[in-house]
């Protein structure tokens, strides 16, 4: 199984954006729908622009963790010289099918 990060756009509106997270390595994969606002999107998209510039560069970005909403956190590094990144994700699915009655499936 070839290793991949894919979001992609669900629905959105003036202010608010969903989104579906979905990761996958050799051992491990999840997907997760989660909010986001427009200044949420813009931040990871502006950071990424150009990345790396530098073989120290490090772009961190999350959408909080939270017990009770899906979210995602994405660690990208520059791991050589020639650009060559890795990034370090963590999903996490909440399952809420009553107020009392919640499940967490998480990717990290």
């Amino acid at each position: 199984m070839k290793s991949y990060l894919k979001i992609d756009s669900i629905w959105e509106d003036d202010d608010l954006f969903e989104i579906r997270a979905n990761a996958t390595n050799e051992l491990f994969s999840g997907t997760a729908d989660i909010y986001l606002t427009r200044e949420d999107i813009t931040e990871l998209a502006e950071s990424l622009e150009g990345f790396p510039e530098n073989i120290n560069q490090v772009v961190s970005f999350t959408t909080g963790e939270n017990e009770n909403i899906s979210y995602f956190t994405l660690n990208f590094k520059c791991v050589d010289g020639s650009g060559h990144i890795v990034v370090r994700v963590k999903i996490a699915y909440i399952v809420t099918d009553t107020a009392q009655d919640q499940g967490v499936r998480l990717l990290d």
